[in-house]
């Protein structure tokens, strides 16, 4: 038998565990001066023009940019990235941004796990793989963020529910859904439909199993469904606003023996290299379904016992005792695994939806499992095996971010020869997605025009294009085969420097011989590494 004092200890003890293991899980975020995802060059440069448009309206990037006016979703990573830029370096301001997120999201996600159910808090330590999930290398930043938002909105939705008829625990509430939107949009869609769940699964449950007089609990659901409308009215009017006219895009979709094995290879924590990291997170998979086995089992047995215990042998007497209310996240993980199967990849504007799915269909599966009386030594043991499949995977991810942290050094670096207000062109010569926006990092802390800026050529962020500058896939006789050639520039507007990022050159190609003549007539090398180069045009 386990001494009170005993318990006591290791209750004050593991939440102090639970901060260390928090603490030493930002190692891959600290490995480098940059933390290098797909767009987050992006998202560092965006910012600073926003910072730059909001204080210079006279400064050359006004010629080319303007700030969209609109309540869009994706503000809230852009705005802090902004604040931070005002008196901060963009490294220093990611830095930041990304440690408050891979702090956050553990513990956002622990308090809804204890909230459900207090004693079953080391299932916690299952979020620690995810913190560091393939949507955060996307550079998905604003996604992340929403994550946070999520499980702070659902914890403070079960633990004020009979009380959110105040509107001083409503407020909060609005709060919460209002910045989940600006976040992200399909996350608060997510939440939206989690909540739903749950006011319908539970007052169908309580309903069929007589749980109290069925006028009484079709008002108490229809006062949550009008607490829920009130709390979100403002970001649903603003949801359906900016889907007023959605345009007609290809959509694309995966296979189902793609999305089996993604979901069996638990493809939302693999960042970098299926091969190596498939290793670690079939493991953690495993783990995962078998709780689930485990959880369902045990459920399945404890209404075998019921309805044996029950005199008449009832099964519906014998659900009556079984099924809680926290049973409807199951429904929920059936919805997000549905959708998962169902839904396209991208709908020709935004994409990666399914790689999403997955990320939640998990997450939520742990808060299912938070919800079981799983045996105590074994959800110790699965968390110390995804602690220890984590510690192996972040040793991995540290490696390859110091690799790709080198390479992003090299493009801010190349940023201090160039003219602040100048405008660039970037010229692509590797294979490697992750580099994608690379280019960025020259304005991630100068104010210059960057002629790759995917961000500016959308309608889901806050920076665009000027309207007479969007026409862009042609050839001309400047640079053609870059995608600017037919840009309508304003007046004397030039390429005042050309950077080039990678050195895959095959000179039998009429591509990188144009760009060699143009360059060696009209430009001067001004900076180059083994990787990248920066040419500024002759005065």
């Amino acid at each position: 038998m386990i001494s009170p004092v005993r318990n006591f200890k290791s209750a004050y003890a593991e939440p102090f565990v639970f901060l260390l293991v928090t603490v030493w899980n930002m190692l891959p975020l600290f490995s480098g001066r940059f933390f290098p995802t797909l767009d987050g060059p992006a998202h560092l440069y965006n910012s600073n023009l926003i910072a730059s448009l909001l204080t210079d309206h006279h400064s050359a990037l006004n010629n080319f940019l303007t700030l969209v006016k609109d309540p869009l979703p994706n503000w809230t990573g852009h705005a802090v990235l902004a604040a931070l830029n005002y008196f901060l370096p963009a490294f220093a301001a990611e830095k930041i941004l990304l440690a408050l997120y891979i702090i956050a999201l553990p513990w956002a996600f622990r308090s809804l796990l204890k909230t459900i159910s207090p004693g079953n808090y080391f299932l916690s330590y299952f979020i620690f793989p995810f913190t560091y999930s393939f949507v955060l290398y996307l550079g998905f930043y604003n996604f992340c963020i929403a994550l946070v938002f999520l499980f702070v909105t659902l914890n403070y939705w079960i633990l004020n529910r009979e009380k959110i008829y105040s509107y001083r625990k409503i407020l909060p509430l609005v709060c919460l859904m209002t910045l989940t939107y600006f976040s992200h949009v399909f996350v608060f869609a997510t939440l939206l439909m989690i909540m739903l769940i749950s006011i319908l699964s539970e007052t169908a449950l309580s309903a069929a199993f007589g749980k109290g007089e069925k006028r009484i609990l079709f008002s108490t659901a229809l006062k949550d469904f009008l607490a829920l409308l009130c709390s979100a009215l403002l970001p649903i009017i603003l949801f359906l606003l900016y889907f007023k006219s959605p345009g007609q895009q290809a959509e694309s979709f995966l296979s189902f023996t793609a999305l089996k094995e993604d979901l069996k290879n638990t493809r939302s924590l693999i960042a970098f290299n299926l091969e190596e990291e498939q290793k670690f997170t079939k493991k953690i998979f495993y783990v995962i379904m078998l709780l689930l086995a485990i959880g369902v089992f045990l459920k399945l047995n404890a209404v075998r016992w019921k309805r044996e215990e029950t005199a008449k042998a009832n099964l519906s007497a014998a659900l009556k005792n079984i099924l809680s209310p926290a049973d409807s996240w199951f429904l929920v993980m059936g919805v997000i695994l549905f959708f998962y199967f169902r839904l396209p990849d991208s709908d020709g504007s935004a994409g990666f939806f399914s790689v999403r799915l997955n990320l939640l269909f998990f997450l939520l599966s742990i808060v299912w499992l938070s919800a079981r009386q799983l045996p105590r030594w074994l959800t110790i043991l699965s968390a110390l095996t995804v602690l220890t499949l984590n510690y192996k995977l972040n040793n991995y991810r540290v490696e390859e971010t110091k690799k790709l942290n080198a390479i992003a050094v090299e493009c801010n670096t190349a940023a201090d020869y160039i003219t602040p207000g100048s405008t660039i062109l970037p010229i692509t010569l590797h294979d490697n997605w992750l580099l994608g926006h690379f280019s960025n990092y020259l304005g991630a802390d100068k104010p210059v025009v960057i002629l790759e800026n995917y961000e500016a050529e959308t309608n889901f962020f806050p920076v665009r294009w000027k309207k007479q500058l969007k026409s862009h896939q042609s050839n001309t006789s400047i640079f053609p085969c870059t995608s600017w050639g037919d840009k309508k520039w304003p007046l004397s507007a030039k390429i005042d420097y050309v950077f080039i990022l990678g050195n895959k050159i095959n000179m039998q190609d009429s591509c990188p011989q144009a760009i060699t003549t143009e360059l060696s007539e009209k430009y001067t090398l001004r900076y180059h590494t083994d990787f990248c180069r920066l040419y500024e045009m002759n005065k």
